[in-house]
């Protein structure tokens, strides 16, 4: 039930629950941005980075194009700021194009077989 995996999320360190894999849907809903993930670890991954959407949950529109920046080495989460101006844009940039499906980068890019 909901109430059983709330409660597991409330005892540290549980976070891996079914309920646990919507907390950042929900951060990016409540928060109204766009979560921009870059995955450090590629055996917890299935692609570099990931977008979670503001309207993910319903229709909350993001606030601003650019997104709340995390690495997650598929135990962690890490906030990240961006150091430049740049570096902002190239997040926005990121999070169109995976948005879009422009985004084609894959762990064989970074890790050829």
């Amino acid at each position: 039930t909901f109430e059983t995996e709330w409660n597991n999320l409330k005892k540290q360190p549980t976070y891996e629950t079914r309920l646990g894999d919507m907390v950042l849907h929900a951060i990016a809903h409540v928060l109204q941005y766009d979560i921009l993930v870059f995955n450090t670890k590629h055996l917890y991954a299935h692609s570099p980075i990931a977008v979670i959407k503001a309207e993910t949950l319903a229709n909350s529109i993001s606030k601003s194009k650019s997104p709340l920046i995390l690495a997650y080495n598929g135990v962690h989460y890490e906030h990240l700021i961006p150091a430049t101006q740049q570096d902002n844009y190239n997040a926005q940039s990121l999070v169109e194009d995976f948005t879009t499906g422009d985004y084609k980068l894959s762990w064989d890019n970074i890790f050829p077989p």
